[in-house]
């Protein structure tokens, strides 16, 4: 069962950054809440400093859902804190509660789930979830103050193939499936509504047809008409590499998700991206992450070392290129 008592208890610390402002309920402050690890810190700590580049006339409170943190992580956030007068609340959960154990179904990372906890944890009247690999690249007030009184969630429409094809698997009719990683969240609407206890109950029912477990979750959830308030795709932008018009709709986009290859990994070097290829970049050198070398992947699948044989050519360097595409070769055939 979850719900406030039961989340409370799963919190074995909290612990908050910077300074609270005096009243955390003015209509002027964002609330925005992030999930991630030790693994995960990074990417957000970077989209942390994208908002607050880009709200600078707003007060944001952050807040994040976390396990697994370091004390150099906790210090690096500290310094985000420090450098623009914000606050960040740090929630430790316990790993091995009962309700978390529930929801590892073995597809993605159980910290996935952590978004279900959100509302209870949450003293406003609406929250904007955002993923840790989200860019904010121009003002949320437009966001913040949509009316969603009467609904559970506002989100943007995935990808017309997502859309088509997890449809299709989880039986939903006459809905646009929605890509999870923003979500303003009505924190009311959806504790009275019990949300997060049906949530469960789709766990236990679907099981491992939930091939991208929250999201497919969330949408079975709210499938029925008129319970999401669908955004403008520029809220939510997916893939925008594999569209047209790249330039024209970079500028107006709000949110950009860099789905599959991250950014701060040295597969994103092997990859063309027109006109977004260095933005994390920029943001990243205004963050406590500046210089932090690009992470490695310690299992390369075949792609990706055709990918870095590919890289390798074009930086001149013969020897290591042969040999990754000879391991490319070898893994394909």
């Amino acid at each position: 069962m979850i719900d406030k008592e039961s989340v409370a208890k799963i919190i074995q610390e909290k612990k908050i950054l910077g300074n609270l402002p005096i009243c955390i309920n003015k209509e002027n402050i964002y609330n925005i809440c992030y999930v991630f690890d030790h693994g995960a810190v990074r990417g957000a700590g970077v989209s942390i400093c994208s908002v607050c580049e880009n709200n600078k006339n707003a007060y944001i409170i952050f807040h994040a859902i976390c396990t697994d943190l370091t004390n150099k992580d906790i210090n690096k956030l500290q310094q985000i804190t420090e450098k623009y007068n914000t606050s960040i609340i740090l929630y430790f959960l316990d790993k091995q509660a009962d309700i978390i154990k529930q929801l590892d179904l073995g597809n993605f990372h159980v910290a996935t789930w952590y978004r279900i906890f959100i509302p209870y944890i949450m003293k406003c009247e609406k929250v904007l979830y955002i993923d840790a690999d989200i860019l904010n690249l121009n003002s949320l007030e437009k966001l913040f103050n949509i009316d969603i009184t009467n609904y559970f969630v506002a989100a943007a429409p995935d990808t017309a193939k997502t859309d088509k094809n997890r449809n299709t698997a989880l039986n939903i009719k006459n809905h646009i499936y929605f890509n999870a990683g923003v979500l303003l969240i009505n924190v009311d609407k959806w504790i009275k509504n019990n949300c997060s206890n049906k949530i469960l109950d789709i766990v236990k029912k679907y099981g491992q047809k939930l091939v991208l477990p929250d999201q497919d979750a969330l949408n079975i959830l709210f499938s029925s008409k008129d319970n999401t308030y669908y955004l403008d795709k520029k809220y939510n932008r997916v893939a925008l590499w594999k569209e047209k018009n790249i330039k024209e709709k970079l500028t107006e986009t709000i949110l950009l998700h860099f789905v599959q290859t991250k950014p701060w990994q040295e597969a994103w070097l092997y990859e063309k991206r027109p006109y977004i290829e260095n933005l994390y970049a920029q943001y990243e050198a205004l963050s406590p992450w500046k210089g932090t070398p690009l992470e490695k992947k310690e299992k390369l699948s075949y792609h990706d070392k055709r990918k870095r044989a590919e890289f390798m050519f074009k930086q001149g360097n013969i020897l290591k290129g042969l040999y990754w595409y000879k391991e490319y070769l070898k893994d394909k055939l």
